[in-house]
């Protein structure tokens, strides 16, 4: 899993970039729709996979503090 802050960053970078070649009159050598999807589509990913992890370790701590007090 990435930092998201840096998944931030990179999305960021990835605008301004875009930005920039709107305004020099260049055409982009890629579809930038499809960048920014296929990052929301990361981030989205990484941010249930860590939820997940969350529920799990959250469930597991109950049972283990359950099975300590008995």
């Amino acid at each position: 899993m990435t930092c998201p802050d840096c998944e931030r960053h990179k999305l960021s970078a990835s605008m301004w970039r875009n930005e920039a070649y709107k305004h020099a009159g260049t055409p982009l050598p890629w579809k930038p729709e499809e960048l920014l999807r296929e990052e929301y589509e990361r981030g989205f990913i990484d941010g249930m996979q860590k939820q997940m992890q969350s529920s799990v370790d959250k469930a597991v701590n109950g049972m283990a503090r359950a099975r300590g007090q008995e």
